[in-house]
């Protein structure tokens, strides 16, 4: 199945001058942006280096969004109507999704940024493993896009894999505004052509430990270039296992305003998440919002909300069942919440069938 990959992760060459993606991380990250596709079958049988194909990109400098110059929009409506191989980088990227979401097989999309202890491999097996659990008949997902920044797959490593991905949120947030310029280019009344209808379809986001710090300052760098102008791009924006301070949603922290790209945030957390453990005792010693929830549920915006997945005791393996890090995708009753919250059910809805409401509040939950 064909899903689409946006990197800034190194790109090296061979002696044919094939493009592929540096693949163990350990490189700084660039403030580059490169798109292509992944090949989850061909990833099956053969490795991470053939299942990516690179879109070609312009030579010229990189692009600095018109909503953040105030320049003209670097798309077009026709960039859709084109053969794809007349587009190149960001350009065919979207414009082949907007297609695909508006097919006879369209669907919602899901926006991936994985966590530390990740190389290329680990975020393409990850990939898979979502395609397995989240493109189904029960699910609005059709279409994966994922966001890989280079991590490593050493858990030694884990100072630099937060100082990568901080620099890549920076990264990540001009990706965002490309993202606006195209609907822009496609939906806004211009002189020359009416604007295109909206598919109709859903963006969601799902960011898995480290990589919620990846949104972390993707959203600084959409606060401080737009305030509280931001356009929002998603409908659900879920939270898994975060490796972020528990006070980030108090004002003025970065997430206090990530209600501003969405229209929900749910937070998955687990008490017993044992790879936290290294989080915090190796990269400042507090609380971690993926292992104890709000610090104080009375400080979270409007919108946002916590499932309690400290009980969950129906996962794939020993490995996953112990580390209690990768419920998201390896537990049944965590995925099932999850495709709800995808298909927009009411949070008063999730009772008595999957959750329980933690007393006291009514914004915090618990699967059961």
């Amino acid at each position: 199945m064909k899903h689409y990959i946006i990197t800034n992760r190194s790109v090296l060459s061979d002696g044919n001058g094939e493009e592929y993606i540096k693949e163990d991380g350990g490189e700084e990250p660039s403030e580059y942006l490169r798109f292509g596709e992944f090949d989850s079958m061909l990833f099956k049988v053969t490795n991470a280096r053939a299942s990516v194909k690179l879109f070609a990109d312009l030579p010229s400098p990189k692009r600095v969004a018109a909503t953040q110059s105030g320049g003209p929009i670097p798309y077009f409506k026709t960039d859709v109507e084109k053969p794809t191989d007349q587009l190149s980088g960001s350009t065919r990227t979207f414009a082949e999704l907007y297609n695909a979401m508006i097919g006879k097989e369209g669907g919602d999309l899901l926006f991936f940024v994985h966590g530390f202890h990740t190389n290329l491999n680990g975020a393409l097996q990850s990939v898979c493993d979502l395609e397995n659990h989240y493109i189904n008949k029960d699910s609005p997902i059709k279409h994966i896009v994922v966001f890989t920044w280079p991590a490593m797959n050493k858990l030694l490593r884990y100072r630099s894999d937060a100082r990568d991905a901080e620099l890549s949120g920076f990264t990540l947030a001009r990706c965002y505004q490309m993202l606006i310029d195209f609907f822009r280019a496609l939906f806004l009344k211009d002189y020359d052509s009416p604007p295109l209808d909206p598919c109709g379809k859903n963006i969601h986001l799902l960011a898995h430990s480290m990589g919620n710090r990846v949104i972390e300052n993707m959203m600084i760098e959409l606060n401080r270039q737009k305030g509280d102008n931001i356009t929002a791009l998603f409908k659900e924006v879920i939270l898994a296992a975060s490796d972020v301070d528990w006070q980030i949603f108090e004002d003025p922290r970065a997430f206090y305003s990530i209600v501003n790209i969405c229209q929900r945030v749910t937070v998955y957390y687990n008490t017993r998440d044992l790879a936290l453990v290294v989080s915090e005792t190796t990269k400042n010693a507090y609380n971690r919002l993926g292992k104890f929830g709000f610090r104080d549920c009375h400080k979270v915006p409007s919108h946002v909300y916590s499932v309690d997945c400290s009980g969950l005791k129906d996962q794939s393996t020993s490995e996953t069942e112990i580390v209690q890090h990768w419920y998201y995708k390896e537990s049944p009753k965590a995925v099932i919440d999850i495709i709800q919250v995808l298909k927009g059910k009411n949070v008063e809805d999730f009772i008595p069938d999957l959750r329980t409401a933690i007393p006291g509040n009514a914004i915090q939950y618990r699967i059961k």
